[in-house]
């Protein structure tokens, strides 16, 4: 990586971009996640999240462990319910009912059939 890319990738971290989305940005000539996730590490860049996405209190990071991001369960569980269009299931797949004929999304390994 040249100068310009360090830059970017820093200042994408400290944003609080994750390590996919920052090799999406700068990975023009192939930057890989690993080289990103590693030059990080490396130079001890971390992201600037010291809120909670729901409700905006302050967090205590714990050194050494996962990044938290949200305050407490209720946050987590609220804001995941507000922001479902993020949520990306593996094996979603789209049936008919065969009840009222809607088409709806069915998400696991368990058959259903009805909405």
């Amino acid at each position: 990586m040249n100068d310009a890319q360090k830059k970017m990738l820093s200042r994408l971290r400290e944003q609080g971009l994750g390590y996919i989305k920052i090799a999406k940005a700068i990975g023009v000539i192939g930057v890989s996640v690993n080289t990103v996730k590693s030059y990080c590490k490396r130079h001890a860049i971390q992201a600037k999240n010291g809120y909670c996405l729901y409700c905006g209190k302050s967090l205590k990071q714990v050194k050494g462990g996962r990044e938290r991001k949200f305050c407490n369960d209720e946050c987590r569980m609220n804001w995941w319910n507000t922001h479902r269009d993020l949520v990306h299931h593996r094996n979603a797949r789209e049936v008919v009912c065969p009840n009222c004929h809607k088409l709806f999304t069915v998400t696991g390994s368990k058959p259903r059939k009805y909405c």
